[in-house]
């Protein structure tokens, strides 16, 4: 667990228009991350600068894009680096895979894209797990190069 401050936001879901609220890191909180399970919308926390996984993830990101001769932009280099580091966390409680900024779901439907979303102006300090990287430590270096290679790859051909 690792506690933050956190932003409360305001969502409208995007099926049902239940309006609800729900927490998650906002822009000003550099190098601090939400992620959220695929399942449930479970929440951890990431923090860039304190998760050993996260350097040694992006500094394999920077090397794979130098070998493929790649330098994308900043703004599509971190959601790639992203998407990657998600591949690297062990998955949720609810068996799912953890996707970096996704949104949470709405409590009355389970959808998982709000129509429209605006910060309340309120934030809230937390507990909040932080996700574990279990079967990341397991591997190889060839094969956590090889995961990175793919996710980044993936995540820039989009």
């Amino acid at each position: 667990m690792a506690e933050s401050s956190f932003c409360v936001f305001r969502y409208n879901c995007g099926r049902c228009g239940e309006t609800f609220t729900d927490i998650t890191k906002g822009d000003e909180a550099y190098g601090e991350l939400a992620a959220r399970s695929a399942g449930t919308g479970q929440l951890v926390y990431i923090n860039t600068f304190a998760d050993p996984v996260f350097s040694e993830l992006s500094e394999l990101g920077r090397l794979v894009l130098a070998e493929a001769h790649l330098s994308p932009p900043d703004h599509r280099r971190g959601p790639a680096i992203q998407h990657a580091y998600a591949a690297a966390c062990d998955l949720s409680g609810d068996g799912t895979i953890f996707q970096v900024g996704a949104h949470p779901h709405c409590p009355a439907c389970g959808n998982d894209w709000p129509s429209a979303w605006e910060h309340t102006g309120e934030h809230l300090t937390c507990d909040i797990p932080e996700p574990s990287h279990g079967r990341w430590r397991s591997l190889t270096p060839e094969q956590r190069k090889a995961l990175v290679r793919k996710h980044v790859m993936n995540s820039l051909s989009d």
